[in-house]
């Protein structure tokens, strides 16, 4: 049973990414949130003058 649990320890370490890995994929995530707005932003303004047209 020990040493199962070792192996389960020590591949779970494995998998768990680092701290600075974690933090390049939030820097990454934060990125594509952040375009995604500004064009959500243009299409609306977009759609507004368009209306106002």
């Amino acid at each position: 049973m020990r040493p199962i649990k070792r192996m389960l320890g020590r591949a779970k370490k494995a998998l768990t990414p680092s701290a600075k890995t974690r933090e390049h994929v939030e820097w990454a995530f934060a990125g594509i949130v952040a375009l995604l707005g500004t064009i959500v932003a243009v299409e609306v303004l977009a759609a507004i003058a368009a209306v106002m047209m």
